[in-house]
């Protein structure tokens, strides 16, 4: 790890600290339905600060399809390349997310999460990702729209995964929620690179895509697919626009290292 990724850290723990510690003093003692807007401003600023402290240039499309009103009955997919994605996700609007449990032992963040309506989950058991379906769609329907990777782990190439877990997809179209698809590119080199672009910042391109309900379509199948067939469909446009950022020298350097 370089030197600057550990001052990064450092930072970003620092940042967690102070943002964060009144909050969940507060979130302990008051229910779910009221967390959401306790949390809303400390994680949008930790987001963003997180942006900041890592150099990320965002270049965002479709901001209007996540609005204040749209918080119920709603799942957002995005394909997941980077530690950061949460980050990059949340600093455009503050929504809870699926997270594996080791991140819950994150100082303050971890705790800020959970409090705020994030679900974590031990992606080593079987039946716990059985469970954790259930909980989803409930936290959605109930308290708030979540952040979800289907993609599980992150690609270290900036490639989609050849195989993803539609399970809760098909769970989302048999409860009636609508899925809004979101690609980005670019993140999976923030960390532990050297900037690629010209100005010395890693851009990141996202695409936030129209919501999908689950209504217009006759199977879960065919609904499920349709949903991730987007994400990639928007990966195809963010990737040719990263690649048109960084110029034709630095999409070399970018390319051989995805080969």
């Amino acid at each position: 790890m370089r030197p600057i990724d550990v001052v990064r850290i450092l930072l970003a723990g620092i940042l967690g600290g102070v943002v964060f510690t009144v909050p969940i003093l507060i979130g302990w003692i008051v229910p779910m339905e009221h967390r959401r807007k306790i949390f809303y401003l400390p994680w949008l600023i930790f987001a963003r600060g997180i942006c900041a402290i890592c150099q990320v240039d965002m270049h965002v499309q479709g901001r209007e399809y996540i609005r204040a009103e749209d918080y119920l009955g709603r799942l957002y997919i995005s394909n997941h390349q980077s530690a950061i994605d949460i980050a990059l996700l949340v600093a455009i609007y503050p929504l809870p997310f699926l997270t594996k449990r080791e991140n819950l032992y994150l100082p303050f963040i971890g705790l800020a999460g959970l409090l705020a309506g994030s679900i974590a989950f031990n992606r080593d058991s079987g039946l716990e990702r059985r469970q954790v379906l259930e909980k989803i769609v409930d936290r959605a329907k109930r308290h708030t729209a979540l952040y979800i990777f289907p993609e599980g782990t992150r690609s270290k190439t900036g490639e989609l995964k050849d195989k993803i877990s539609l399970a809760l997809l098909r769970m989302a179209w048999r409860s009636g929620l609508e899925i809004v698809p979101i690609a980005l590119h670019g993140s999976y080199l923030v960390v532990g690179h050297k900037p690629q672009a010209a100005n010395g910042r890693y851009p990141v391109f996202i695409e936030i895509g129209e919501p999908i309900p689950a209504s217009k379509f006759e199977s879960e199948k065919a609904f499920a697919q349709h949903c991730w067939q987007q994400v990639i469909k928007q990966h195809d446009k963010v990737l040719t626009e990263f690649r048109a950022e960084l110029g034709t020298v630095a999409a070399k350097k970018v390319i051989s290292a995805e080969s």
